[in-house]
């Protein structure tokens, strides 16, 4: 699988085709990750170390509680989420700096308007955040 984030884990809850899984790995630690709005692990588990994420399957294989799984997250999946959450606010902050003095505009007025649009993007993914979640969200679950 090359480049892509993996998490050993023991399945917590099953409703219906969602799964949620505690990670058992040391790799909890999702602070460096930009997949992590798309995995979405639980921030209220910080003080013991313990992640939980919620996995929506798309199979037919049954899970139950207590069973060890592997997620995989694929590369692709990951490339994206680094694109949505990184490359393209930089590149709508460049292109308004750039873009406002070529209008005569002053420099200030146009890196003020930089991190507006900056703003206004991160505003719009995070009204968009479900949406965004299940179309992106390419988090596969195996038996170990």
């Amino acid at each position: 699988m090359g480049d892509s984030v993996n998490h050993v884990g023991t399945v917590t809850a099953v409703a219906g085709n969602i799964v949620t899984v505690t990670l058992d790995d040391n790799n909890g630690d999702c602070s460096g990750c930009a997949a992590v709005m798309l995995c979405h692990p639980a921030s209220g588990a910080i003080n013991t170390g313990k992640r939980t994420i919620t996995v929506e399957q798309h199979d037919n294989r049954s899970f139950r509680q207590g069973d060890r799984v592997k997620l995989h997250f694929s590369t692709m999946s990951r490339l994206s989420a680094i694109c949505i959450a990184l490359v393209m606010p930089c590149i709508l902050l460049v292109l308004t700096v750039l873009l406002f003095p070529m209008l005569n505009f002053s420099e200030g007025l146009g890196a003020l308007t930089g991190l507006c649009v900056v703003t206004l993007y991160y505003g719009i993914l995070y009204i968009f955040r479900k949406r965004i979640r299940t179309i992106y969200n390419r988090l596969n679950i195996d038996y170990l």
